[in-house]
């Protein structure tokens, strides 16, 4: 027999209304449910009849259950259904006097799920109106458990706090690692192998484990791949660094899938409960995150610069300086054949010629790391805790593993999508270099690794504040003028590293440098994020999926490339992918808002 309080049973879906009383002194009691996605057709609201709807979780809801329950049968149906076809359904018309009226707001969506439409409302009435007034009462009626807007803004602060914990640790070590970890360049090899692992990742877990474990939990477990990789740190090696490489590279993709598919679905969620659109809640949630995400360049970075800043010389015999000098002053104190004169910094600086740079002390390493540790798992912890789970629309229950394992490769055959590569790749290439490159060859070299740090506090901070903007201007201004901004910025920075000779005599050339370099990241963290959410909104695993592989690849190459050329290969890359990725994106700008203002003319002139 069946279980009243099990998803879709007639107590629960009852239990999920709200009574509302009307001027006739008769009640109203306002049900949300929604049209199955897979059952509608055309694009076109569908009858919403009792075999084809769900509830706000998307949970399957019968309809004539609910009838039964509440002692009342259909009155009429939806679209303009006559009596006679009504009839042919088996609902009845009960008497019209002495009733009680039941209002049950039904809510249809498109395939493509871009917008929910209210359907026509459907009156119920029964025959003994008092005795069911009585019946159904408030207590066993109350408001619906709907997620409110302060417990979607609770998650979104959690979900946000989660990260900041995170890559507060983790994001701070990935600056260091070309000055950190430089013999054998296993650091930079080690975030290779991330970014490597990551592409895999992202072809083949993210639309699984989400399916398996949700998105709070895919969340919580991937953070705690990061943290072996941090705890690697206390003894740096290829034994230690790769294995626990490819852990974060597989975990990273379902972490960063599920952070957008939530940062999607609470979106959509809250402007259902206000009078703004999905896709600007979307950009504003967005951009609250990667306000809060890019604080991570500034506090990591902030615990770095005070634990590696520097010392006494810990070997006054041997000439040794623990974190005190840059590259070319540790020439010029340096009595081997090494010279100032042969130290290169900057554009001409290639990898593999000029490896003087100091690691810093055994004891700052394990204090710097183990504040690090204790930060990833402190992620998890409150992640685990605090954040609610969400309840996506589940698919088919038949589609297998080897369905969802290859939808992230057959979204790679849409059009937008494809276009959309070039510039997704650019987003990973140019956090890689001002990660592995800019802070090795120009403010390590020319500065001291140290000083890294402080650079890149100044690169968060822009970071930070321009990601809370970004998704605010996009009410004022069009996106496409605000990726413009941001390639100009980023073309800028580069002609100025072209001709530019780093030194320590003139430092604030290096924060000017990171600040406008960090505007311009913010604008493609958050608006390609949104914009993916935007032109994907049936499809966000896939269409995440797919971002996060095409970013990795950039990476991958990144740093792939890192180790065998100098900075100004890399510099002119970085450019003819820029050029190429926009282009790509503003013909996908234009398709899509070509297709939006079709579909507002269409929607007018009905």
């Amino acid at each position: 027999m069946r279980d009243e309080n099990e998803a879709g049973s007639p107590r629960q879906f009852a239990q999920q209304s709200r009574k509302v009383p009307i001027v006739n002194g008769k009640w109203e009691y306002h049900m949300r449910l929604f049209c199955i996605p897979e059952k509608c057709s055309g694009g076109k609201t569908l009858l919403c009849n009792r075999e084809n709807f769900e509830d706000d979780f998307h949970r399957p809801v019968r309809f004539w259950n609910i009838l039964n329950y509440l002692n009342i049968r259909l009155f009429s149906v939806l679209l303009g259904q006559n009596e006679e076809n009504t009839a042919q359904q088996g609902l009845v018309f009960p008497p019209k006097q002495n009733s009680l009226q039941v209002r049950f707001l039904l809510k249809c969506t498109n395939q493509d799920n871009s917008e929910l439409k209210m359907c026509q409302s459907a009156k119920s009435e029964t025959e003994h109106g008092e005795a069911t007034k009585k019946n159904i009462s408030s207590s066993m009626l109350p408001n619906p458990p709907i997620m409110s807007r302060i417990r979607i803004l609770k998650n979104l602060i959690i979900l946000c706090l989660g990260f900041f914990l995170l890559f507060t640790s983790y994001q701070s070590l990935a600056n260091l690692q070309s000055t950190l970890n430089i013999e054998g360049d296993i650091g930079i090899v080690s975030q290779s192998v991330i970014y490597a692992s990551l592409i895999i990742s992202s072809l083949l877990l993210p639309k699984l484990i989400i399916r398996k474990l949700g998105c709070k939990w895919t969340l919580v477990l991937s953070t705690l791949t990061y943290t072996p990789y941090i705890a690697a740190n206390f003894y740096p090696s290829m034994s230690t660094l790769v294995p626990t490489a490819v852990l974060v590279g597989l975990g990273a993709a379902p972490l960063w899938s599920a952070k957008c598919t939530y940062l999607n679905e609470i979106s959509v969620l809250y402007a259902g409960q206000t009078s703004e659109t999905a896709d600007v809640v979307t950009a504003r949630f967005f951009g609250v995150f990667f306000m809060i995400f890019q604080n991570t360049q500034i506090w990591g970075n902030l615990v770095s610069f005070l634990v590696l800043k520097p010392g006494l010389p810990v070997g006054e015999k041997s000439g040794e300086f623990s974190n005190v000098t840059s590259l070319a002053m540790f020439a010029s104190n340096d009595s081997s054949e090494t010279s100032v004169a042969d130290v290169v910094c900057g554009i001409d600086f290639c990898s593999g010629i000029n490896e003087n740079l100091l690691p810093p002390s055994i004891e700052k390493r394990y204090m710097l790391t183990g504040i690090f540790v204790v930060l990833s798992i402190l992620a998890a912890v409150a992640t685990a805790l605090f954040l609610d789970p969400i309840h996506q629309k589940k698919e088919d229950d038949e589609e297998g593993p080897v369905s969802r394992i290859t939808a992230t490769i057959k979204h790679l055959r849409k059009p937008n999508q494809i276009l959309l590569v070039p510039i997704t790749i650019f987003s990973g290439v140019e956090q890689a270099f001002i990660l592995g490159d800019f802070s090795k060859a120009y403010v390590a070299c020319a500065w001291g690794t140290y000083h890294v740090g402080l650079v890149f506090i100044c690169f968060g901070l822009v970071n930070a504040v321009m990601s809370f903007f970004a998704g605010r201007l996009v009410k004022y201004v069009s996106t496409l003028t605000i990726v413009f901004v941001a390639a100009a910025g980023n073309l800028g920075v580069c002609v100025a590293l072209y001709l530019w000779e780093p030194s320590s005599d003139r430092p604030f050339v290096f924060f000017v440098l990171a600040g406008v370099w960090g505007l311009s990241d913010a604008v493609w963290q958050t608006q390609l994020n949104s914009f993916y959410g935007a032109l994907f909104r049936s499809e966000e695993e896939a269409a995440y999926s797919n971002y996060r592989l095409w970013e990795s690849v950039g990476f991958a190459m990144a740093f792939g490339y890192s180790t065998f050329l100098c900075v100004v290969s890399k510099l002119s890359v970085l450019i003819l992918i820029l050029f190429v990725g926009i282009v790509g994106y503003t013909a996908v700008e234009i398709r899509f808002n070509r297709a939006k203002h079709s579909y507002d003319i269409s929607k007018t002139s009905h």
